[in-house]
């Protein structure tokens, strides 16, 4: 519990128009003091940034009792990618009791990335602001933004999107997969279809596709598949005829939309693989852009 003799003269809060956010969107900010008592403010200041955490291999010289060596270690390293800062309360004499509200107003650039918060990439909004109290400690205030990815035309799911197929040539066939050739947005069901023409029989463990996700944040990177299907299992495939399958995959909704930006990558790939016991398995696969936050009204 806070004594009363160190309770703060000055109660500070922060609102932000609720989301979802888009690049060249306005932030809205309502800013309020609350003074206790009498107090003097010199400056009241926000900031909104957007930053990216990035790894990159460094090689050093060590030195050692025993003579010196080069090391290579990855080290964590953070990029401001946007960055702006308003003045919301020059030097003024509060009185008690008396609330000062003030109203600041950010636009966000057109090409402002997305909130990304990954296994490697991590791309983060956010707005601080502090406020300068003459005689006692500085108020301060932090908040996130999620900025979210322009969606594309409302449709009733992505199955109605039209297709793009992708082939892959191995030693007994041809396989070919059909994927979304437009966005996908986070939440949605991705359905397409698995086409295999072999030129002999094929016995297999199992036929299956999955949905991967794939990072890169400098020298560091992640991998993981976010959802499977396995379509067929222990199939023995004739030669001569197409087989075909449709599978049916889940899109997570998350923090994770497809993004290139200069130090960093998301990408979202749909895999099919034929499951070969003791052999390598034969694959075929396609990028799928992946967009999020939820509908505008």
């Amino acid at each position: 519990m806070v004594s009363r003799l160190r309770r703060p003269k000055v109660a500070f809060d922060m609102k932000i128009d609720d989301g979802p956010l888009y690049p060249g969107d306005e932030v809205h900010l309502d800013l309020t003091l609350h003074p206790r008592e009498k107090a003097e403010v010199r400056q009241g200041h926000v900031e909104i940034t957007c930053l990216q955490t990035y790894w990159q291999q460094v090689r050093r010289y060590v030195y050692s009792r025993y003579g010196g060596y080069y090391r290579t270690s990855l080290y964590r390293y953070t990029e401001v990618l946007f960055k702006d800062s308003q003045t919301f309360v020059q030097a003024t004499q509060l009185m008690t009791e008396m609330p000062l509200r003030k109203g600041n107003t950010f636009v966000l650039p057109d090409g402002a990335p997305p909130t990304v918060h990954g296994g490697a990439v991590n791309i983060h909004w956010g707005i601080a602001a502090s406020v300068d109290v003459a005689k006692k400690r500085d108020l301060h205030l932090n908040t996130d933004l999620m900025v979210s990815t322009r969606q594309p035309p409302a449709s009733s799911g992505a199955e109605l999107e039209p297709m793009a197929r992708t082939e892959a040539t191995f030693e007994q066939g041809t396989m070919s997969l059909s994927v979304p050739s437009g966005p996908v947005r986070a939440g949605d069901t991705i359905t397409g279809t698995l086409q295999l023409n072999l030129r002999e029989g094929l016995s297999l463990r199992e036929v299956r596709v999955e949905l991967a996700r794939l990072e890169i944040a400098g020298h560091r990177s992640w991998s993981g598949v976010m959802d499977q299907q396995v379509i067929e299992e222990s199939p023995d495939l004739g030669a001569g005829r197409v087989h075909e399958w449709r599978y049916r995959l889940q899109v997570p909704a998350g923090p994770w939309p497809t993004i290139q930006t200069s130090r960093s990558s998301l990408e979202w790939r749909v895999r099919a693989v034929l499951d070969r016991r003791g052999k390598s398995d034969p694959v075929v696969e396609a990028a799928v852009g992946v967009h999020t936050g939820p509908d505008r009204v």
